[in-house]
C-alpha cells in the first residue's frame, strides 16, 4: 500500500524541507499522509466496535486509493455495491430516480463517512439508485472479497457490520421524527455541517420535507 500512497503524492509535488523538489522520502511520506489516514479510518471504526491496533494492520492493507470527478458515479441502478469507500475529501450523494422522474435523496455523505449502499451490499442484489460524487472526491476503498478475506483471519472484522446498520439507522431516526421542524432539529444535531455543504433541496429530500417548509423551518429557527 505505500507505494499507492507514494505515487499519489509525489505526483501532487509535495516534498520535505531541504530536498529537492519531486523527490521525497518514504518516511516523510507516511508522517504527513499514511499515519493520518490510519488514524482517522481507526476512529471511525471504534465508534462501531473494539479493533485493537495489531488486528487492523491487515485491513489497511486492503485499502485502495481511489479519486472521483464531480459527477461520476460511484454506483448505478442495475450495478450490485461490492465496495466501501472512505472518503478523505469531497462529499456523496445516493439517490433515486422516481417513476415521475423526480430525485429522492437516499442518503449524503462527507469526510470521514463509509460510503455504500446498505441494502443492495447486504444483499448483493442489484442498487436502484446512485451513488454520485457531487465534487472531486478521493479517498480509499475496499471490496466485499476483501471483507470476506479479514473475516476469515480474524472474526473481530464482523464488526464492520456495523457501519452497515449505523447509516440505515440514523436516516430512519430523522424521517422518523412527528414534524418537519422536528426532523430538521434532529438532523442539526448531528449533521451540523451539512447546510454549510449540501444544496438545501437534497437536504429537504433526504427528510421527505420540501425545500419550501424546510425554508419555513429554518427561517424559523433564525427568528
Amino acid at each position: 500500500m505505500r507505494g499507492v500512497f507514494c505515487f499519489i503524492l509525489v505526483n501532487r509535488g509535495l516534498s520535505h524541507p531541504g530536498q529537492e523538489k519531486g523527490s521525497t522520502s518514504a518516511s516523510h511520506l507516511e508522517s504527513q499522509y499514511i499515519y493520518p489516514m490510519h488514524e482517522r479510518v481507526m476512529a471511525s471504526l471504534r465508534k462501531t466496535g473494539r479493533f485493537p491496533d495489531d488486528v487492523l494492520a491487515p485491513f489497511f492493507d486492503i485499502l485502495k486509493a481511489k479519486e472521483y470527478a464531480k459527477g461520476e458515479n460511484l454506483l448505478v441502478p442495475g450495478e450490485k455495491c461490492q465496495m466501501w469507500f472512505f472518503i478523505d475529501q469531497g462529499s456523496v450523494r445516493q439517490f433515486t430516480e422516481e417513476e415521475d422522474g423526480t430525485e429522492r435523496t437516499v442518503h449524503l455523505f462527507l469526510e470521514d463517512d463509509w460510503v455504500f449502499d446498505a441494502q443492495s451490499f447486504t444483499a448483493q442484489k442489484p442498487a436502484r439508485g446512485y451513488l454520485q460524487a457531487l465534487e472531486t472526491t478521493r479517498g480509499w476503498q475496499f471490496s466485499i472479497h476483501d471483507i470476506h478475506d479479514l473475516i476469515k483471519t480474524n472474526p473481530v472484522f464482523f464488526q464492520l457490520g456495523t457501519l452497515l446498520e449505523l447509516g440505515v439507522k440514523q436516516a430512519e431516526y430523522h424521517r422518523s421524527q412527528n414534524t418537519p421542524e422536528a426532523k430538521y432539529r434532529a438532523l442539526m444535531a448531528e449533521k451540523p455541517q451539512w447546510v454549510h455543504r449540501f444544496p438545501l433541496k437534497y437536504i429537504a429530500s433526504y427528510l421527505g420535507i420540501t425545500p419550501e417548509t424546510l425554508s419555513r423551518v429554518r427561517r424559523k429557527l433564525m427568528d
